[in-house]
């Protein structure tokens, strides 16, 4: 890491190389989409779907906070380098990139729209 370094990033870092170092499997769930952590898959109804590297922290960022409303300066904090531009429409876009993969309309029942806010994971 650099000599200036954000210390949240430092701690997720650290996270990461435990659950790799534990051999370990996190898997998250909902409804019928499953995402294994550790090996970067993504399951709907036992399928797998290949998501870009973008798309899948994405979605495992709503799912471990389903039934939250996400931010969309939340997200861009937590998903991509803060100084994102918040206006550049790309939580938009990789939503909707996600939504397409998993089916369009099993992907709006498990991503929500919260206009004018961000989105929220829940259970179909």
């Amino acid at each position: 890491m650099k000599k200036h370094f954000n210390f949240a990033e430092l701690l997720e870092r650290i996270k990461v190389q435990f659950r790799i170092s534990k051999g370990s499997k996190e898997r998250l769930e909902l409804g019928p989409l499953a995402m294994d952590v550790t090996s970067h898959q993504v399951f709907v109804d036992e399928q797998e779907i290949h998501l870009t590297l973008k798309e899948f922290q994405l979605l495992e960022f709503l799912v471990r906070n389903k039934e939250q409303v996400c931010t969309r300066t939340k997200i861009l904090e937590k998903v991509w380098d803060i100084r994102f531009d918040y206006e550049s429409g790309v939580i938009d876009v990789n939503i909707n990139a996600i939504r397409k993969k998993i089916g369009h309309q099993l992907g709006e029942q498990l991503i929500q729209t919260i206009r004018g806010v961000g989105y929220i994971a829940k259970e179909p």
